[in-house]
């Protein structure tokens, strides 16, 4: 488990793909031998909710006694905003981008069409979530942080098939492409893009886990009047 005293650096080595968390709390490369309080205590940032969503973003912690307390809902609430804007903004993006290359260079006797259908209607569900999450789910929950009231509301109810579901669409596409994938294509191109996907498989697999801590919190804890 990662505490305070951690050389950050270590964790970088360790796992690399933790560098999207910490960009999300505007932490970059170069961060020396510096300890995670050390760098923490530079940026403002709360040591203890920084090492909470760390331990359980790397798996180095995912006891419910070890999570995301009532103290942490609102910052939870604005990183995964903060995760939900690389995916829209960034991930997607960037994928979309390779693929519509790939796609474009690549000789007719491939599947890549079936893919990029595949690909659009991944990008879809995922924007809805984070359209829903942004727009309902975010603000009513930082609101009810502020000052719960005494009726349940559904909304905060846990949705683990939802996500599920995405996680799901991200690993059958890049397990069709390393399974299924045929004929000719440009080969730079598509490690990009399944290289890609699997970083954000990886990165949405994880801060679901963290999704599911809050709404679990937030749901035994906070309560909502008319929900609507």
């Amino acid at each position: 488990m990662y505490t305070a005293s951690t050389r950050l650096a270590d964790v970088i080595f360790g796992d690399y793909t933790v560098i999207t968390l910490l960009n999300r709390f505007g932490i970059t490369l170069g961060v020396g031998d510096q300890s995670i309080g050390a760098i923490c205590a530079e940026r403002g940032i709360d040591t203890a909710f920084f090492t909470t969503l760390l331990n359980i973003y790397t798996g180095s912690s995912c006891r419910q006694a070890d999570g995301i307390g009532m103290d942490f809902i609102k910052p939870t609430i604005e990183y995964l905003k903060s995760s939900n804007d690389y995916y829209a903004d960034t991930a997607l993006p960037n994928i979309e981008r390779h693929f519509r290359a790939l796609h474009d260079r690549s000789v007719a006797e491939n599947n890549l069409e079936f893919l990029w259908i595949f690909f659009q209607e991944l990008k879809t569900e995922l924007h809805s979530r984070i359209r829903y999450d942004n727009e309902k789910r975010f603000p009513l929950l930082s609101a009810m942080a502020d000052a719960p009231t005494g009726d349940s509301c559904a909304e905060l109810a846990e949705c683990p098939e939802c996500d599920q579901a995405i996680e799901d669409k991200v690993d059958d596409l890049t397990s069709f492409f390393v399974i299924h994938l045929r004929g000719e294509y440009d080969q730079n191109l598509c490690m990009a893009v399944v290289t890609s996907l699997m970083a954000l498989e990886k990165d949405i697999k994880r801060n679901n886990v963290i999704r599911q801590q809050l709404l679990r919190q937030a749901s035994g804890a906070l309560t909502c009047d008319n929900p609507g």
